[in-house]
């Protein structure tokens, strides 16, 4: 029993040795052995007739194969071989050079061979890890290595800051490939997908693949408004990927933002990500929704409308947006707000990651991301855009604007349209509380938002754009 458990600590003991060292800088370890095999030459010194220490320079040799590899590991064979012949050399003269020439390379020879047997087990080891960690078809990390790198960035973020996005991600029209074009067609489209998936990633990122056609994807982030912008960016490429294909294959996309002090289990995020994927699937499919972890309640990014080249052609047009806004179009603001009787109205123009705010009463903002963005939604028709409660709508009852600051609960937007039919962005009311708007009100507001297009379209002067 207690031999057993000697061996028992031993091993647990090389194990612990061995995965720290896996873990550890190069460089790092480069030092230790340097600095090991040097106090090994100075014991050397001033003990070679009473002890042979020979057997201890095994140990920075085995570091430097186990952790930086061969190469280092036959570099430090030579270093330990050579400092242990200064030593013997020192104590029986230059008269046996050909004693020192022998045990120098047998040191080397013994020193070598262990270098060589523990990079080759090395190697082996890493091969077969891989292996493991590894979907055989993809490429990609399989569901259990993605959770305990998933565990291991949670915990890193604690430590020391910043934010993570994971998106769940599930291929639209899957199945109907292997039915109908066979397996091997549909092991195209996930290796595909897959690479696809792979060029959005950064040094640090993650991605696995958990079930037949569903990945999931953790990217190290900076804060919440690059969250929202690489998860729709990441979305649109790999849209665009797998529109290349001869399939009629779309993307399903849940995405959570996860900050320092939130959800810390990767299982209940995953969670939330998926219900966040099925939300997409059950209102369409080919499309992203997003979730704070803080909130555990999803959104939808507001779509790209069709023509977004020529739209976003014509706010370039516009110039940049003004520090003071004219005093029409403050006076628009104010009007709409009074007209339909809410505390808040603005005039947003719609940029490409942003929403600006070229004249506002209420709000005290002057912009916004594009991904959580009202009046994004409302540039995507023609009629004015009318939400009751945004609380109860499943486009936006996750919205940090309506969870948060400033506490949307009603809003209506009109697109403002040019005299070339691009919707340069909305005016809209926004209220803390449900309500909804009458005809009258709703017909109020559309011809104001022609007023504030007509007056954008025109050239700056005076105290105007």
């Amino acid at each position: 029993m207690r031999a057993s458990a000697i061996t028992r600590g031993g091993r647990d003991a090389l194990e612990a040795a061995a995965g720290w060292l896996t873990h550890v800088a190069p460089s790092t370890v480069g030092a230790l052995c340097a600095l090991l095999i040097g106090v090994l030459g100075g014991i050397d010194l001033a003990t070679v007739r009473e002890a042979n220490i020979g057997v201890f320079y095994v140990l920075p040799v085995c570091m430097a194969a186990w952790a930086i590899g061969v190469g280092a590991g036959l570099a430090a064979a030579m270093a330990s071989s050579l400092v242990r012949t200064v030593a013997y050399a020192n104590d029986v003269g230059a008269s046996s050079a050909a004693v020192l020439s022998f045990n120098a390379a047998s040191a080397l020879t013994a020193y070598g061979v262990v270098a060589l047997l523990l990079g080759t087990v090395r190697r082996h080891f890493d091969d077969n890890r891989r292996m493991a960690d590894t979907d055989p078809l993809t490429g990609v990390l399989n569901k259990r290595a993605f959770m305990a790198a998933a565990d291991s960035a949670l915990a890193g973020l604690d430590r020391h800051g910043g934010a993570l996005l994971l998106a769940y991600l599930d291929l639209d029209g899957f199945k109907a490939v292997n039915d109908s074009a066979g397996h091997a067609a549909g092991d195209h489209v996930l290796r595909a997908f897959a690479d696809a998936a792979r060029r959005e990633l950064e040094f640090e990122d993650l991605l696995g693949r958990v079930g037949g056609d569903e990945f999931v994807m953790l990217r190290v982030i900076d804060d919440l408004d690059d969250g929202y912008a690489i998860a729709e960016a990441v979305h649109a490429r790999l849209c665009d990927a797998l529109g290349l294909l001869p399939h009629d294959v779309t993307c399903s996309m849940g995405a959570v933002i996860v900050q320092a002090g939130d959800i810390a289990d990767h299982q209940r995020l995953l969670a939330l990500a998926d219900a966040l994927m099925y939300e997409v699937k059950r209102d369409g499919k080919n499309s992203l929704r997003l979730a704070l972890a803080a909130e555990e309640r999803g959104f939808a990014p507001p779509p790209r409308p069709a023509g977004e080249a020529a739209r976003q052609a014509a706010v370039d047009r516009l110039g940049p947006s003004p520090q003071h806004p004219s005093t029409v179009l403050q006076a628009i603001v104010r009007q709409a707000a009074a007209i339909i009787g809410t505390p808040i109205a603005a005039i947003s123009i719609i940029d490409r990651d942003r929403q600006w705010f070229v004249a506002e009463h209420g709000l005290g903002v002057g912009a916004t991301p594009r991904a959580v963005s009202f009046c994004a939604h409302a540039i995507d028709g023609d009629a004015a855009m009318v939400v009751n409660d945004a609380a109860l709508d499943t486009r936006f009852g996750g919205n940090p604007l309506v969870r948060g600051e400033p506490g949307i609960r009603f809003y209506a937007g009109a697109p403002l349209i040019t005299s070339e039919g691009q919707k340069l962005g909305a005016l809209c009311v926004i209220d803390t509380r449900p309500r909804e708007l009458t005809d009258d009100q709703t017909a109020a507001l559309r011809a104001l938002a022609a007023r504030v297009a007509q007056e954008l379209e025109q050239p700056p002067a005076g105290e105007g754009r």
